[in-house]
């Protein structure tokens, strides 16, 4: 029971770092595009953060619903 825990615990951990990863991944290039379109940095950066907050939160939801049909 305790070791099983533990292993969602860690599987669900690990997704999350990988989702945290990914979002960064995905966020760069698009934050990137702006800048290079767009001077006004405290603007980009905030779309930096917001592009970054959105997919965190879908890949999150996704990972939850996945760890929960496995568990």
């Amino acid at each position: 029971m305790m070791i099983e825990n533990l292993k969602n615990f860690l599987l669900t951990y690990g997704l999350l770092m990988l989702v945290c990863f990914l979002s960064f991944c995905f966020a760069l290039p698009i934050a990137a595009e702006l800048k290079y379109k767009h001077r006004n940095k405290a603007l980009t950066r905030l779309a930096q953060i917001l592009i970054t907050l959105v997919f965190t939160f879908f890949l999150t939801i996704a990972v939850l619903a996945i760890t929960a049909l496995i568990s």
